[in-house]
């Protein structure tokens, strides 16, 4: 994008902003892919907060919530709201499992 500004104009604003964008370009190339917020091991903080909050907003609340606001549920139906709800404990805590071995793994790598 400068070089067709710049075949043309030759001004020292050119030269400048060519200068400008080599430095702004070197920097990237220097963060060694850290992500943009700074933050370490972003992606492992995503998959920790990501599948408590999931698993707890998805399987668990809603079925306790259902329990809770309509008691004259047919026996079947308490079954299955609480087998839901059991599904979403077991699936925060293998979250939970996983994600900490991951992060306790010497050969862990951000």
């Amino acid at each position: 994008m400068f070089w067709c500004v710049c075949a043309y104009t030759h001004t020292s604003a050119c030269a400048r902003a060519r200068t400008h964008a080599g430095h702004h370009h070197h920097h990237r190339h220097r963060r060694h892919g850290n992500p943009p917020s700074g933050v370490p091991c972003f992606g492992d903080m995503v998959n920790l907060v990501g599948g408590v909050v999931n698993a707890t907003m998805g399987f668990i609340l809603p079925p306790i919530l259902k329990l809770k606001l309509f008691p004259g549920m047919s026996l079947a139906a308490k079954c299955a709201h609480v087998a839901i709800s059991a599904f979403g404990v077991a699936a925060l805590v293998l979250t939970l499992i996983f994600t900490v071995e991951d992060l306790a793994d010497p050969d862990h790598s951000c």
